[in-house]
């Protein structure tokens, strides 16, 4: 009888770690299923105010107007001090303002946790240079009160292996709009 239940626990846990292994197999798909532009246009149609801006993605194809390369990505976020961000990202997605303003939302969609972490890190730079450049010119430009406060609330948040940014007045809304999108394929 002893035999018989140490068999039937082998099996047990067997079936166990093959229903895990199908389950992470599983969720891994439903996070490829996830565009980057999608979680952006979410975060832009729950924005308020937006001042005119232009969408860059990875998604597009190299030549294309709205295609993202790894120059843009590098005059906007830097390099860093690790590998290109187009190594350690799968898709990303990026709104920019038009002109003076201080308004962005951005979306990577990241490798590993260890990038996700990095990139949430870049992004912060991201919103540091900002800053700086909004203080360093605070003379010549003609800042509306709701650029100010977009500096003041903008935010980076990891959801998933997914980095997202927003620099705007109403970035908590945007911020909520792109994690319902991430969640809701899953």
């Amino acid at each position: 009888m002893l035999s018989f239940l140490a068999v039937n626990t082998r099996r047990l846990a067997c079936l166990l770690a093959f229903l895990l292994v199908l389950l992470l197999f599983s969720s891994c798909s439903a996070v490829s299923d996830v565009s980057s532009e999608h979680v952006l246009a979410a975060m832009i149609s729950s924005a308020k105010d937006l001042p005119a801006g232009k969408i860059y993605t990875t998604a597009s194809s190299p030549g294309a107007p709205d295609y993202l390369s790894q120059d843009l990505l590098t005059a906007l976020y830097g390099s860093g001090d690790y590998p290109s961000v187009f190594e350690r990202t799968r898709e990303i997605s990026i709104w920019t303002s038009s002109g003076l303003y201080a308004v962005e939302f951005a979306v990577f969609f990241c490798n590993t946790d260890r990038d996700t972490e990095e990139i949430a890190d870049l992004c912060l730079g991201r919103i540091d240079d900002m800053r700086r450049f909004v203080n360093e010119n605070s003379d010549k430009l003609s800042l509306e009160q709701s650029v100010i406060k977009g500096l003041d609330g903008a935010k980076v948040i990891i959801a998933k292996r997914c980095v997202i940014m927003a620099v705007h007045s109403s970035a908590s809304i945007a911020i909520d709009a792109a994690k319902e999108e991430i969640l809701r394929k899953f």
